[in-house]
């Protein structure tokens, strides 16, 4: 049974709601500013009650103080102008980041190993049960299953979900000492993986804790940051219960008992590959954020996904994807085509060769499209008609013709083709980023379920499909 200690982190930041306290900005001392701090929405807000010194650049940075009796926090790099609205006797602002007392006069925290926790309140509920495998736990009193063990380059990690005073959090540790930069950079893996999973992205705050001990009982350090915002779509990859969706009953009963949790190897898995590669990174931040916008923005950043892991594949297998694969070979062909162009530049002058010989270079690389269709046909992933479609209409898209994508259709049937096309393409990569950390289990067909729950009109094929692991001579 693990077992976990939860208490003095929730009493520290319940104590964070603070009636009276002051406000100082370093270098101007002698003004100090009454101001009260609480936490409302799971943000930090801080709020003035008298003016700062009208002397103060509102553009400038400033290392603020605020001290409540005995405690005090700093704010470093802070906007003046960050505490304003539109009151007259009172300025309020969002705090971007504040740490104890203790970690502002510690100058070599970033290089000491500790061990850390992350606290996210988590602004919309989530249930990990038919998601993903998961671990049982103990806290006090508390009995509960809600708890994910990763192993992420060789450190182990538990991603708990906790409800504290009906508001619910994610408790994020990591039980092996590291530096503080390490850990943040993990944990920002472990959320953008369980985003590309679940459709939900958690960001918002965090409120990081550090130890000396492995127990996390007494916490030595305090930080608070506010990130970027969390994002939710309604592209769940995996389930274990086809209940859930909005399927037929006779398929809800021919799929029961057949589909699995995501495991907590393969999530481990998802997190390492996408801490390897910016550029994996970057193709999975798209696909979590894409559905957010609008269905023209939503296209554009769906083909720059495609080019990405295009990318990746293209770097990472760069011997096998050249059309001729004798280097040998390749160089003979491109002495007598440079022989061919020198010969024909001495007889026409006043001809701009020069093009042509830096094109002689690139002869022996696959094409865009090519390129795009190795990416599947390297991961056994067989393609339709329609998403060969998906790979030309890419080139398009990127090259400003986006205009001329179904224009001659009805706006309520251009709509409908842009939104098969971006829940096609997120599929596609969807099945790709599984495939490199060979996950062998059933997902969820986006295109068949939101084309038909939305539009009512019926596609062919099964509601999940198994990611199916077929080694090839094209494997990586």
């Amino acid at each position: 049974m693990i077992i976990k200690h939860f208490t003095n982190s929730f009493e520290f930041i319940s104590s964070l709601n603070i009636d009276q306290c002051k406000l100082i900005v370093k270098g101007y001392e002698n003004h100090s500013v009454q101001a009260s701090l609480n936490i409302k929405n799971s943000s930090i807000i801080i709020k003035t009650i008298d003016l700062f010194p009208q002397k103060l650049n509102t553009e400038k940075t400033y290392d603020l103080q605020l001290v409540s009796g005995s405690n005090i926090f700093y704010l470093p790099n802070s906007l003046i102008s960050a505490i304003k609205d539109e009151y007259i006797n009172h300025q309020k602002g969002y705090i971007i980041t504040f740490n104890s007392e203790e970690l502002n006069n510690y100058k070599n925290y970033g290089t000491i190993s500790l061990y850390y926790r992350a606290i996210i309140p988590l602004s919309k509920k989530v249930n990990l049960h038919h998601i993903f495998e998961t671990s049982n736990f103990q806290e006090g009193t508390l009995h509960s299953s809600d708890c994910i063990e990763l192993k992420i380059k060789n450190a182990n990690w538990h991603l708990i979900k906790y409800k504290n005073d009906n508001e619910e959090f994610f408790i994020i540790d990591c039980l092996n000492k590291d530096i503080f930069e390490n850990f943040s950079n993990l944990l920002f893996s472990i959320l953008v993986a369980f985003g590309f999973i679940t459709s939900k992205f958690y960001q918002n705050e965090i409120f990081y804790f550090s130890y000396e001990n492995i127990e996390q009982i007494d916490f030595k350090y305090f930080v608070f940051r506010k990130t970027r915002k969390s994002s939710f779509n309604i592209f769940q990859l995996i389930t274990s219960n086809p209940y859930n969706l909005r399927i037929d009953r006779s398929d809800q009963i021919k799929y029961n008992r057949k589909l699995n949790s995501f495991s907590q190897t393969d999530f481990s898995k998802l997190c390492e590959l996408i801490i390897s590669s910016d550029q994996i990174l970057a193709t999975v931040l798209l696909l979590i954020e894409s559905p957010t916008y609008p269905l023209e923005t939503m296209t554009l950043c769906y083909s720059v996904a495609l080019e990405t892991i295009s990318t990746y594949f293209s770097e990472q297998n760069e011997k096998k994807m050249k059309p001729i694969k004798s280097k040998k070979l390749f160089n003979s062909i491109k002495k007598k085509f440079n022989e061919i162009i020198h010969e024909e530049k001495e007889k026409n002058p006043k001809e701009n060769f020069s093009i042509l010989l830096k094109k002689i270079d690139n002869l022996n690389t696959p094409t865009n499209k090519d390129k795009l269709q190795n990416v599947f046909i390297f991961n056994n992933i067989s393609l339709s008609d329609e998403d060969n479609e998906i790979l030309l209409l890419r080139n398009k898209i990127l090259h400003g013709m986006f205009s001329t994508l179904y224009k001659d259709c009805l706006e309520r049937e251009k709509s409908q083709k842009l939104f098969l096309l971006c829940v096609r393409t997120h599929f596609l990569i969807s099945r790709v980023i599984l495939k490199l950390i060979n996950y062998e289990g059933f997902v969820i067909n986006l295109p068949k379920l939101y084309y038909e729950s939305n539009y009512g009109l019926i596609i062919s094929g099964e509601y999940f499909i198994k990611n199916i692991i077929v080694e090839s001579e094209h494997s990586t």
